[in-house]
């Protein structure tokens, strides 16, 4: 998952002057320089001035606040990210606000028209065909619609391996009186509810002392349905390799990776050791740009088996160059992950989702099977991103690993991998929230992030986790991102105020 956080306030006014030629509210489109959709949503503020938004769907971004943006007769001028700046005028033949993006230097023309811009084309290959479920090689474009349907039943688009429960489930209490709570958005006052609608979270929950504060479900979700965890799936992987290393399958972090995948010998990968990949410093070239059908992310697991009829995957990593001294630098690269995933099956002789069930899933008292997504074409599960669970359970392997990584009372992990694991492990290049063992630093502790608004944040002082189940439209959406840090700081601070009530 990498996501791009831009946290910019919105400053928007309405100049006065003249009537307006056009009302600016509503939904605009076009192609930035020519062939990257631009769709622009302006709307009326509460007390006057403009509130908008821009989408850059090719690039899998949305949701971008705009600054300074004016209004008048005849112009339309808004200033972006990356110090890039619009200025248009109205063209009343091509009822178009017709102008150009300032950035670098450059200037990119941009004409502005009435509706919003179309997702990305596809890039399946014409061998799958279209059916009732979105397609598997869609899902970095699926639709607001078939994302609703599929993230619940990824089953229909993908092969999957259950994650098998035990039984009984373990009881988490209820608190007598539920949490609510109200938050600060870009100046306006939110509540729970608007997470769920305006947030586009479909489930909420909060559990502090091992008791559940807050669960709530929006969107037409339930308690009992699964829910695709993408990169929050990392975590769960590098906690597996933290297993096979207690249980002697793996070495150390200090084991090479070719160890356990002689097929990377020669490639990059040769020399960089497990911990290096488990901190996503391998040094490895690796493209994820969601929104590039040409990136890593979009075609690592598409190729055909190498000559030897090796591994899709393993093939396509070997051939990738080397970018950087391997421990070095920090690059976000979910290849590195399916490799971690890779290399616990092999050591193990287990599939990761047997091993997940027998170290985890059936002995902490689960309240539903796992599924965990496969890599397609390939009998191996997709370490980065693949893993369904449902809100509760997620809540329940938070609270795992919280309590020390013991199931049945007895340690799954090596002593000290958890501090171990929750440490920045981040070289400093480049700058930003520290990285350990595939969690990333949160204030107040550590936390799983997944695109399209997965979210788990655990604070090991307060004994509080937050799991926040999302359906963004876009990879990243700053709106609700900007939501979801303003809902866990109001979550975090009523939970340590005196309560009436517990």
């Amino acid at each position: 998952m990498g996501l791009r956080g831009l946290a910019l306030s919105l400053v928007f006014g309405l100049a006065a002057g003249p009537a307006l030629a056009v009302d600016p509210t509503g939904d605009w489109t076009g192609l930035l320089a020519g062939h990257l959709h631009a769709d622009l949503h302006l709307s009326a503020k509460v007390g006057g001035g403009l509130a908008g938004v821009l989408d850059i769907p090719d690039q899998g971004v949305g949701d971008i606040p705009l600054t300074e943006v004016t209004a008048t007769a005849t112009t339309l001028t808004f200033k972006a990210p990356m110090g890039a700046a619009f200025q248009g005028a109205w063209d009343p033949v091509k009822s178009a606000w017709v102008g150009v993006v300032n950035q670098g230097g450059a200037a990119l023309p941009l004409s502005l028209t009435r509706g919003v811009a179309p997702r990305p084309t596809s890039t399946c290959p014409p061998s799958e065909p279209a059916g009732q479920a979105p397609r598997w090689c869609d899902i970095l474009i699926w639709t607001p619609a078939q994302q609703q349907a599929a993230y619940r039943q990824m089953d229909k688009s993908f092969a999957v391996r259950a994650v098998r429960r035990g039984g009984p489930a373990s009881d988490l209490p209820r608190r007598a009186r539920p949490l609510d709570v109200s938050f600060n958005v870009n100046g306006e006052t939110w509540t729970t509810d608007d997470l769920l609608r305006r947030g586009h979270a479909v489930g909420v929950l909060v559990i502090k002392d091992g008791a559940i504060w807050m669960e709530r479900y929006g969107q037409g979700e339930t308690a009992s349905d699964r829910w695709i965890a993408f990169s929050v799936t990392k975590s769960i992987t590098s906690t597996l390799v933290g297993a096979a290393i207690r249980d002697g399958a793996i070495s150390s972090l200090d084991a090479r990776v070719t160890d356990y995948l002689p097929e990377l010998k020669g490639s990059a990968y040769d020399g960089v050791t497990i911990g290096q990949l488990i901190s996503m410093t391998s040094g490895v070239y690796w493209n994820e740009n969601y929104g590039d059908t040409n990136a890593d992310i979009a075609r690592y697991d598409r190729g055909a088996p190498g000559q030897g009829g090796e591994s899709a995957i393993l093939a396509y990593m070997a051939k990738l160059p080397p970018a950087e001294p391997p421990g070095t630098k920090f690059n976000y690269n979910t290849g590195d992950t399916t490799l971690a995933g890779m290399i616990v099956a092999r050591a193990t002789k287990k599939t990761l989702a047997d091993y997940l069930s027998e170290k985890v899933w059936s002995r902490i008292g689960m309240e539903r099977d796992a599924e965990w997504v496969l890599a397609h074409g390939s009998p191996d599960e997709q370490g980065g991103w693949g893993l369904n669970m449902t809100l509760r359970d997620e809540g329940r392997f938070a609270l795992f690993f919280l309590n020390g990584g013991l199931a049945d009372g007895q340690p799954v992990l090596p002593e000290g991998w958890i501090a171990d694991a929750t440490r920045n492990h981040n070289p400093g290049s480049p700058p930003g929230p520290g990285y350990g063992y595939f969690w990333w630093m949160r204030p107040g502790g550590f936390g799983a992030v997944g695109v399209y608004g997965q979210n788990i944040y655990v604070n090991p002082e307060d004994h509080l986790i937050v799991v926040i189940q999302s359906v963004w439209p876009f990879t990243a959406d700053v709106l609700a991102g900007d939501a979801q840090t303003a809902f866990l700081t109001a979550v975090y601070n009523a939970t340590r105020e005196p309560q009436t009530s517990k």
